[in-house]
């Protein structure tokens, strides 16, 4: 999608693919965290105001970080939800096997019965 709307811009970008804009967001994310800590070690604070730039990495950063998490919470659903519906298989099979079972004990005793010679 925002490959799409750099595209739409000819004259300033050209040949834009998803994948270009994922990477390169992730050197700037890298990067920017990279100043933010070596800028936290040496001075024990934020140091000075945010620029407009470091405002939006930071925005940017932690909208990518929320949707990682919202991803993983997604993820972690499904899994259990699968986890259930094969817990769920497994039971209905041994169900089955059971009453298949039983019905395979019934069939033989009956036919025990029928080859029993009558003792009278």
């Amino acid at each position: 999608m925002i490959a799409n709307n750099l595209n739409c811009h000819k004259n300033l970008f050209d040949g834009v693919t998803p994948r270009g804009v994922r990477d390169r967001f992730t050197l700037l994310s890298k990067n920017y965290k990279a100043k933010m800590s070596e800028e936290i070690k040496s001075t024990g604070t934020g140091g000075e105001e945010l620029t407009e730039f470091e405002m939006l990495m930071e925005e940017l950063i932690a909208l990518s970080e929320e949707s990682g998490r919202k991803g993983e919470a997604e993820t972690e659903s499904s899994r259990k939800s699968a986890n259930a519906n094969r817990n769920k298989a497994i039971e209905m099979r041994q169900q089955a096997m059971q009453a298949m079972a039983w019905k395979s004990r019934k069939r033989r005793r009956a036919e025990d019965q029928e080859l029993t010679p009558c003792l009278g």
